[in-house]
């Protein structure tokens, strides 16, 4: 009987940023999950304080149905803070939905819907500084829907806040915390991800 040789399929770049997700969420969930409170040395932080109740989902074309963010469950009428320091260039509504987005120093842009803004355009933000109001009506549960972009390409905001979050080791006494090692491999794999779109 004779063999078929094949050719291996060279690796893509969604393959690649896949295997990426895949580490950085086995070490999250080996670090004892997510900390929606935790700000880390990176200078990030969770806008709002609660659960991600739908995640992203990148379409395989721009035009075509997706996800572009993450939903993190939250009653109308909490506050928003900037998930990093930046410079606030959109506060206003778009297609009827109140919207804030934040340009970044690294040249990534987060966004926040349906938020009322309490900031203006041109307006410098710190890291953890409120930006905003939620209101209800993004979907079914009231939530703040979390975008983050580079240029015009969606990226898994998840990921970046996952990767300036500390937390808990498993299996570990409760003040023993992430290796320092384990919170800059984190960090250097999430960079690779986002520098790599």
């Amino acid at each position: 009987m004779k063999s078929v040789k094949t050719k291996p399929k060279p690796v893509t770049r969604t393959a690649t940023l896949w295997c990426v997700s895949l580490v950085i969420a086995t070490l999250v969930s080996l670090a004892g999950g997510m900390s929606p409170t935790a700000q880390a040395d990176s200078g990030r932080q969770w806008p709002v304080t609660g659960s991600v109740i739908r995640r992203f989902q990148k379409p395989a074309e721009d035009w075509l149905p997706g996800h572009r963010g993450i939903d993190i469950a939250a009653p109308a009428g909490t506050t928003v803070v900037a998930a990093a320091a930046g410079v606030v260039t959109w506060a206003g509504v778009i297609a009827g939905v109140p919207s804030i987005s934040i340009t970044h120093s690294d040249g990534l842009k987060t966004t926040y819907q349906p938020v009322i803004a309490e900031v203006s355009i041109g307006q410098q933000v710190t890291t953890g500084a409120v930006i905003g109001i939620l209101q209800a009506g993004h979907a079914t549960t009231d939530c703040l829907h979390f975008g983050l972009l580079r240029g015009t390409t969606y990226l898994d905001p998840l990921l970046w806040l996952v990767a300036a979050t500390p937390g808990p080791i498993r299996l570990l006494p409760t003040d023993t915390h992430i290796p320092l090692i384990s919170k800059r491999l984190l960090q250097y794999l999430a960079d690779a991800a986002f520098s790599a779109e």
